[in-house]
């Protein structure tokens, strides 16, 4: 029976792991990155976005980026606390 090929997309990082949550922090980081560079483009003039807009965008950008790193914080804690129960048994 020949071997079906997966493609890079096709494969899932195992949930609730280290790298899961490692990927996901460092997705929210770069969230409240962009989210930092919006604002500071158009505080500088270099956008015609308003600055009610960009406070607005900006702000919900960061917190919705501050949501996923404290997501994969708590996925971290979950599998420490997991994996120390396994070495108490």
């Amino acid at each position: 029976m020949p071997r079906e090929k997966k493609s890079l997309f096709s494969m899932k990082l195992p949930r609730g792991t280290p790298g899961h949550a490692a990927i996901m922090a460092a997705a929210g980081g770069y969230v409240v990155y962009m989210a930092y560079q919006m604002v500071q483009n158009t505080l500088s003039g270099n956008s015609t976005m308003s600055l009610t807009t960009t406070y607005i965008v900006g702000g919900l950008m960061a917190l919705g980026g501050l949501a996923v790193i404290g997501y994969g914080v708590l996925i971290w804690i979950s599998w420490n606390r997991k994996t120390k129960q396994d070495d108490n048994e």
